[in-house]
């Protein structure tokens, strides 16, 4: 995910319940500040840190995936 803050790459995957945190056809859901909203239960992850900032599983983070920015392209899974 590219924000005008930086690139932030996270797991599909909500840390509380293991489902994927987007929509059954693929859409993610974020709040009016730009956190991402898990689809399943409303959990609120800040996108900057992927920390739970409220519902189910507050206080415990989505899982980070490693990447690297080379020029105007973003490789996941390089470190």
């Amino acid at each position: 995910m590219r924000r005008e803050t930086g690139v932030f790459t996270y797991i599909n995957r909500c840390p509380h319940a293991g489902w994927p945190l987007d929509t059954p056809d693929g859409e993610f859901l974020f709040s009016l500040d730009g956190d991402i909203i898990c689809a399943g239960h409303g959990a609120v992850f800040d996108v900057a840190n992927g920390h739970c900032m409220g519902g189910p599983g507050r206080g415990t983070p989505l899982r980070t995936y490693p990447f690297i920015i080379d020029g105007e392209y973003i490789i996941i899974g390089k470190e």
